[in-house]
């Protein structure tokens, strides 16, 4: 994790000079510029004023802010942000996601068995791709750094259900539902029920190993997302 963090930090350190920024840097796609960063401020000072972020009054006739997903508000990288509302602060939240993004795929990576040196690899390539580094500030990042952990705890309970891991894949699916980007939660989703589906070898894993590697973690993670779910697709109306 720290090395991963390390390279990340490196490989952005340009992004932390005077008058630069990694969250509001415009590459492909400006709406980390004009649309996240705005409504990150306006939730931080709805929330210090005591209020929940339920509305944006700035935009046309005033929209929902909550529910319209992309505002991400229960992203907790945000949350210190919310406290300290310096846009250094999201810089930062920008490159521990790739590093832990990196760290998932290396821990999944391990578990399936691959060599320290090949999971590193993969780790790399999966924090470290263009991919990723196209959408750096994007909300669909949020969303999509979950999947090898998903990936990683559905593995773990194939083999050995606890409550513990149960309880900590449904907070993993909580924020991938509430990373800001439907797209990428269903693309993610879509994997990880895949991955739970599909045999690990001769067998297929039993009913019982897929409530709880999958089923059971995935709505108890949907429960908690309900919160911002629901609204937007109230709002999607």
């Amino acid at each position: 994790m720290l090395g991963a963090l390390a390279v990340s930090a490196f490989l952005l350190r340009g992004e932390f000079r005077a008058g630069h920024s990694a969250y509001v840097a415009v590459g492909e796609d400006p709406a980390a510029l004009y649309s996240l960063y705005p409504w990150d401020v306006l939730a931080a000072r709805e929330l210090r004023a005591g209020h929940f972020p339920l509305w944006n009054p700035y935009s046309g006739l005033g929209m929902p802010l909550l529910a319209n997903l992309q505002s991400a508000v229960f992203v907790p990288w945000k949350w210190p942000f919310y406290l300290w509302p310096h846009l250094r602060v999201l810089d930062c939240m920008v490159v521990l996601r790739l590093a832990l993004a990196g760290t998932f795929t290396f821990m999944l990576a391990r578990r399936l068995g691959r060599s320290r040196t090949g999971a590193g690899l993969a780790g790399a390539a999966f924090a470290l791709s263009g991919y990723t580094f196209k959408h750096l500030n994007m909300v669909s990042v949020s969303s999509e750094m979950w999947l090898p952990l998903c990936l990683y705890l559905i593995a773990h309970m194939k083999e050995r259900a606890s409550r513990g891991t149960m309880i900590a894949s449904a907070l993993v699916w909580w924020q991938v539902m509430v990373g800001g980007n439907p797209e990428a939660a269903l693309y993610v989703s879509l994997i990880g029920f895949a991955f739970a589906v599909l045999p690990a070898g001769a067998e297929r894993p039993a009913r019982g190993r897929l409530m709880a590697s999958f089923f059971i973690p995935f709505l108890l993670g949907a429960l908690l997302a309900a919160v911002q779910t629901l609204p937007f697709i109230e709002y999607l109306g």
